[in-house]
């Protein structure tokens, strides 16, 4: 980690005032529903349940796109993760996770299935103690097929390809109503 990240990264658990306690303690128990856009697959509706320092994470995202002429492009795509809560603040909490995602689409004629998984590296922040927003990056490793992509971020590539941050604008980001 070059020093310029790694201070950046005291900067924030400083500007965070990092304690023993507190944001884990914000879902633990808790339910989740909201949206989130992985770093290298599924962008969608998120469902959460929170438990000690661990929130696990299941995304759900639906495409569908009809053209006046041409075939239409149908997407599923899925993701399944959960996120470590490593650093806790009252109202922040850094994470480190893993997340499995499968994309399952029709592009024309051709039926496409996409695998990937991610490392992703999350920020809370806990604007009270029924919603969050969060902030994502990390690394997306995702098989592609030969007909095509399910996922954005891999569209034009073939075999395994690794994005060590992802390009798109609003992936990564997400925001949670905890019950």
């Amino acid at each position: 980690m070059s020093m310029k990240r790694l201070g950046a990264v005291a900067a924030v658990v400083t500007a965070f005032g990092f304690s023993a306690a507190h944001a884990g303690d914000l879902v633990d128990g808790k339910k989740g529903l909201g949206i989130a856009s992985a770093i290298g697959g599924p962008t969608g509706f998120a469902f959460n349940y929170g438990t000690g320092n661990l929130a696990v994470e299941g995304i759900l995202g639906i495409t569908h796109v009809a053209p006046d002429s041409g075939d239409a492009v149908n997407t599923i795509q899925l993701g399944l993760g959960a996120h470590f809560m490593a650093l806790r603040a009252e109202k922040a909490a850094f994470s480190v996770g893993g997340r499995l995602d499968l994309g399952m689409g029709k592009n024309g004629k051709d039926s496409i299935t996409q695998f990937g998984l991610d490392i992703p590296v999350r920020v809370y922040w806990f604007a009270d103690e029924h919603f969050s927003l969060h902030f994502e990056t990390g690394i997306a490793v995702v098989m592609n097929p030969e007909k095509g992509a399910v996922y954005p971020a891999a569209a034009g590539a073939k075999g395994m390809d690794i994005h060590l941050v992802d390009a798109a604008p609003l992936a990564g980001v997400g925001a949670t109503f905890w019950f």
